[in-house]
């Protein structure tokens, strides 16, 4: 019977990554143009925050006033609101600090290049484990088509986010603790707690670490988490942390419309060029199409179902641990010889939890946060068992659910939400599902492709 021949395979991978190269350029020029274009509405709010900071002023509640320097004006920012735009916690804000002397049209280039080089890194990062050669093309390959074919990362450069920055540690955490040398599962904690104490919902990942016994980079995480809060507590004071707290309470309040929000202040149409980046709210034809997967407040429109944080929190843990319990089943149905290394297993299952987290929080949650997808669908790629028929067909569920979320399906009600949620489906079933390849037939040369004949 017909056998396809590893040079065939080997042209066609290249083909394909060309054209994945080819299309992550394009994208990279589409996202410089917007770059020039547009003032990154998100990255402004954090520059201003930081700015703030450095001069001991409160970033969260504070409302610029005429006479103030317009380096600390975010021209978003609702005068009649009584809380600002930052987000972040004082931990995320210390990154911007280093630049936030400059000129924000230059910062607007600096985090340009500074998150396609973080979110290349992590691609590069992930896949070095893999022996396979073929197979690392293939993923490389799907990992730029992934990043350059993508809605979300074109909305995430736009808008200036930070969650790509969320994501590079913790590749760099798992790239460290693959090496397994002295103090590397301390090193890839440590790094993984300094994350966690920037984005809180990171600390689930201690879940499968505790689960699977790694219990040195249990440690380090809550050691480095620890450390971070602690030096930021000591540098900026505890008002700074319990104005954020504040701050995000109000916000809350405000996406369930438990406090009011005038017209005249909603409808507020702002266009204004600052610092040498222009800054707009109007409607735009040509804007990326954006989308809110946040279950509590999906509830809320949909179904008018308001859930309070102890519902949430609840469904959050049953969430959580029936996963974990699924997943702690599935490892030990499955023979020891086809088992996932430990560390493999603990990195897909707490960054997907990590992304389950992310969807339970009660604020907008636009669709540049599912860049972090990319930790678990390489490391779960590079892994699958493309010969089991299961992992097959959740493979092609997923790219179904990918195309679906990069618009090519516009005629679909709520296209972008339904693609997220087939991608994270596919991901957990496939999650469940892992077994190395210890049980492929001798004979098929190619590890890469499923089924041959």
């Amino acid at each position: 019977m017909y056998q396809l021949s590893r040079a065939f395979v080997v042209k066609a991978l290249n083909f394909l990554l060309a054209i994945a190269i080819m299309i992550a350029l394009l994208g990279a020029a589409y996202d410089l143009k917007n770059t020039v274009e547009l003032g990154g509405v998100d990255l402004r709010n954090r520059v201003v925050g930081a700015r703030l900071l450095v001069k001991g002023l409160d970033p969260y509640f504070f409302r610029w006033q005429q006479g103030d320097p317009e380096t600390l004006l975010d021209p978003l920012d609702k005068p009649g609101l009584p809380v600002s735009r930052v987000t972040v916690p004082p931990t995320g804000l210390v990154l911007y600090i280093p630049f936030s002397g400059l000129p924000y049209i230059y910062q607007r280039f600096i985090w340009f290049f500074l998150q396609w080089g973080a979110v290349l890194l992590s691609l590069f990062l992930l896949l070095k484990r893999s022996a396979d050669p073929l197979r690392n093309k293939f993923l490389l390959g799907y990992g730029l088509f992934f990043i350059g074919g993508s809605i979300f990362w074109r909305i995430h450069l736009q808008v200036g986010q930070l969650y790509v920055f969320y994501m590079l540690p913790i590749a760099i955490s798992y790239w460290i603790s693959s090496k397994k040398f002295r103090f590397s599962d301390e090193i890839a904690g440590l790094l993984i707690g300094l994350t966690a104490s920037m984005r809180f919902p990171v600390l689930v990942m201690i879940l499968p670490m505790l689960l699977f016994k790694k219990i040195k980079l249990l440690i380090a995480t809550l050691l480095g988490f620890l450390i971070c809060i602690g030096t930021s507590f000591l540098i900026f004071g505890q008002s700074v942390w319990a104005s954020y707290f504040s701050a995000m309470q109000t916000i809350s309040q405000l996406n369930h419309g438990a406090i009011e929000i005038s017209a005249a202040v909603q409808n507020r149409i702002v266009s204004k060029t600052l610092e040498g980046a222009f800054f707009t709210n109007q409607p735009d034809p040509n804007r990326l199409p954006t989308s809110n997967s946040s279950i509590p407040l999906l509830l809320d429109r949909y179904l008018n179902l308001e859930t309070s944080v102890s519902y949430i929190l609840l469904g959050l843990m049953v969430s959580l641990l029936s996963y974990l319990l699924l997943l702690h089943y599935s490892y030990h149905q499955t023979k020891r010889q086809s088992r996932l290394p430990v560390l493999d297993i603990v990195f897909i299952s707490g960054s997907l939890m990590l992304m389950i987290a992310d969807l339970m929080i009660p604020t907008i949650r636009y669709n540049y946060n599912d860049i972090q997808l990319l930790v678990p669908l390489i490391l779960l790629l590079k892994n699958a068992d493309f010969y089991n028929i299961q992992t097959f067909y959740l493979f092609v569920l997923l790219c179904f659910g990918f195309l679906i979320s990069a618009g090519l399906f516009p005629w679909l009600p709520h296209e972008l939400l339904v693609g997220l949620f087939l991608v994270i489906s596919a991901l957990l079933l496939m999650s469940l599902n892992l077994r190395t390849e210890a049980s492929k037939p001798a004979e098929e040369p190619n590890s890469l492709l499923p089924f041959q004949h």
